[in-house]
């Protein structure tokens, strides 16, 4: 289910590229310099068919977060802000290499610079609750406290998951990267269908720019999702084998408790066929005794296991811890199991030869 959820974005033939560039090289003023030759440089490679860059590598990273509050409601918010929310730093092209569907407004552009009106662009879920039945575009927010200038929102996308694929996705606010010119960041190319060397690319053309940039990984967006549940699958697959273990050893054990109490019975039944009951009857007498206690055991075992199951509800995704039809197989499997314990034994003793099966009993 994790691999089928919608990350509100294309992932296919997404190739990121995470750089950190050097304070001492690089000042605030030289960064979005670089970026900007970066991604034109990038963008002109016949392998590529768009690059941006980003402050949080998808999937990879957690998001950065923090308090924003509409100006027109800054006097009754606390200093701090009213509410949080994700934000990451993007370059123009963001969007459109991701294929974010953009709802209402515009995205950023070259002209969203350091001297410029401070913008953002904001996802759907944080318009509708910042400003409820209202048009987000040319409401103004400030970021953090709500001091300084308050930065105007030029455009609402939609909601996507870039950090978690099994939480809602995060109410978040995009930036301009040259209005917020971080020193991490990670590339986004687009690359065209079947295009080969893209990674040897990439890396002759940063190096061209800066010869001394690591460039240190360069990894399929697809990668970085499938690294993103390999937790929780395996977490799935140890309870599956913990699940089938623990299953195997509770039919094996009622199977042999079981049976071993109706075979120290043997007298008993020996007796009760001597004396003219049929083996029919006895057969039926002992499963209905096994239905009885299969019936108490699975009802305790039932109460006890719904009880017990909402300690797996964090290890599960769109998967009911009290799903009924788990239940009523585990309960059903040991139903059966208890309850053929309980007649195959039975039914042997019963076409014993009474004096023969009383003979071996004294002695």
């Amino acid at each position: 289910r994790l691999l089928r959820v919608d990350p509100g974005f294309d992932v296919h033939n997404i190739v990121t590229v995470p750089l950190r560039l050097s304070g001492q090289q690089y000042s605030e003023e030289a960064r979005p310099i670089f970026f900007r030759d970066a991604l034109t440089r990038l963008d002109a490679l016949p392998s590529i068919e768009s690059a941006s860059a980003t402050a949080t590598n998808p999937f990879r990273q957690w998001g950065f977060a923090n308090d924003v509050t509409p100006e027109d409601r800054a006097a009754d918010a606390p200093p701090g802000g009213l509410l949080q929310a994700g934000w990451r730093a993007v370059t123009p092209g963001f969007f459109d290499t991701l294929k974010i569907p953009v709802l209402r407004g515009r995205t950023f552009s070259s002209a969203d610079r350091a001297d410029t009106m401070p913008v953002a662009v904001i996802s759907d879920s944080l318009a509708r609750r910042l400003w409820p039945g209202r048009d987000a575009v040319g409401q103004r927010l400030y970021w953090g406290g709500v001091d300084g200038e308050p930065r105007t929102v030029v455009g609402v996308v939609a909601d996507i998951r870039d950090v978690r694929l099994d939480a809602d996705p995060t109410p978040t606010m995009y930036l301009a990267y040259e209005q917020l010119p971080l020193d991490s960041m990670t590339l986004l190319l687009r690359t065209r269908p079947g295009a080969a060397g893209v990674a040897a690319d990439v890396r002759r053309t940063l190096h061209a720019i800066d010869p001394a940039l690591p460039v240190p990984d360069v990894r399929p967006l697809e990668a970085n999702r499938a690294a993103a549940i390999s937790a929780p699958r395996f977490r799935t697959l140890l309870l599956v084998l913990f699940g089938g273990v623990a299953l195997l050893l509770a039919a094996i054990g009622l199977y042999a408790v079981v049976a071993f109490t109706v075979a120290q019975r043997t007298r008993e039944i020996a007796i009760r066929i001597a004396v003219g009951a049929q083996p029919r009857q006895v057969v039926r007498l002992f499963f209905r005794r096994g239905v009885w206690l299969t019936s108490i055991g699975g009802a305790a075992g039932l109460a006890a296991a719904w009880m017990l199951a909402g300690v797996l509800r964090s290890l599960l995704y769109q998967i009911d811890a009290r799903d009924p039809r788990m239940f009523a197989l585990a309960a059903a499997v040991l139903a059966a199991i208890a309850l053929l314990a309980s007649y195959l034994p039975a039914r042997r003793a019963a076409q014993f030869d009474p004096v023969a099966a009383l003979s071996r009993e004294q002695l």
